[in-house]
Formats: C-alpha cells, sequence, structure tokens
C-alpha cells in the first residue's frame, strides 16, 4: 500500500522522466498538471496530518480537575487524648482541708 511519503517521491520521479517518456506535447502537459496537482493535495495533506498531530499531545497535557471522594478515617487508630481524673492537677488547696469540708457536721 502507497503511503502518502512514497506517492509523492514516486510522482516526482514521474514528473523527472516525463520528457523521456516520449509522450505527445498535449499528453505530456496534461499528464504535468495531474502530477503536479497530485504533490500539491498529498503533501497538504501529509501537512495537515502532522500539524494535527502535534497538536494531540498537547490537548492530553491540560491539568484536569478530579474530584475526590469522601474521606475515611480509621478510629482505631486514634489514640485517647482525655485525661483521667487521677491526671489531672488539683488546684493548690490541702487534701485536709477538701475532706474535712464536709466531715465538719
Amino acid at each position: 500500500m502507497f503511503t502518502k511519503n512514497r506517492t509523492i517521491l514516486i510522482l516526482g520521479i514521474f514528473v523527472a522522466l516525463m520528457p523521456f517518456l516520449g509522450f505527445p506535447y498535449p499528453f505530456e502537459e496534461v499528464l504535468y498538471v495531474l502530477a503536479g496537482l497530485a504533490i500539491a493535495t498529498l503533501s497538504y495533506l501529509l501537512a495537515h496530518y502532522r500539524r494535527n498531530a502535534r497538536r494531540i499531545p498537547q490537548r492530553r497535557n491540560k491539568k484536569e480537575i478530579v474530584e475526590s471522594g469522601p474521606v475515611v478515617v480509621d478510629m482505631s487508630d486514634m489514640v485517647d487524648t482525655v485525661d483521667t481524673p487521677e491526671d489531672t492537677i488539683s488546684p493548690d488547696i490541702p487534701e485536709e482541708t477538701n475532706s474535712n469540708q464536709y466531715n465538719a457536721s
């Protein structure tokens, strides 16, 4: 199967060999015009294809916004940070005063 590049190469060789092939002048002139139009069309299509091929990676590199799902926290890993009554600091009141306050009656 012919690719665009190979077809352009074959048409170019054909145009270069045309004077030596012995075609009559009016027929040769038509072949020159057709070969020239074919080369121009294929060159345009090839350039258009390459230009679009370069643009595709740029479209893929755009930043995409992705929404994250809900965050799940494993509560088993959490450390108990609540102080127990033994760990609390009592005010600077002597213990005798605190205990005798209720036993005065």
